[in-house]
């Protein structure tokens, strides 16, 4: 993760430049594609099943869903770990990261994450 604060620092010379942590709506486009499914992964258990239902994969639900829960690091929450990385910015930073990420919020239903 020590990538991602570089990125949100505003660090973005050729060794931290990885687009895994552009804006979706930067990557992909979102809204000129005819999406059949988004599935959000942090809400793995309950997004999973239908999704693997979608595909025909239904004999992997038990599987994904036990390795998508065993993936928390120490029980802690997406969030939490979010907190945690946001907290490392400074308050301009973070305003700038938050609006960097406002349209896929916006589209996905996230909120700003700000840490005083």
């Amino acid at each position: 993760m020590v990538d991602w604060i570089f990125y949100a620092k505003g660090k973005r010379d050729k060794k931290w430049n990885n687009d895994h942590w552009k804006a979706n709506s930067i990557r992909t486009d979102i809204c000129q594609n005819d999406l059949d499914i988004v599935v959000k992964l942090e809400e793995g258990e309950k997004e999973l099943p239908y999704l693997l239902e979608w595909l025909g994969l239904t004999e992997y639900t038990d599987q994904l869903i036990s390795n998508h829960a065993n993936s928390l690091q120490n029980g802690k929450s997406i969030e939490d770990d979010d907190r945690t990385y946001v907290g490392q910015l400074t308050r301009d930073q973070q305003e700038k990261l938050n609006n960097l990420y406002k349209f896929d919020y916006d589209v996905f239903g996230y909120r700003p994450i700000y840490v005083d």
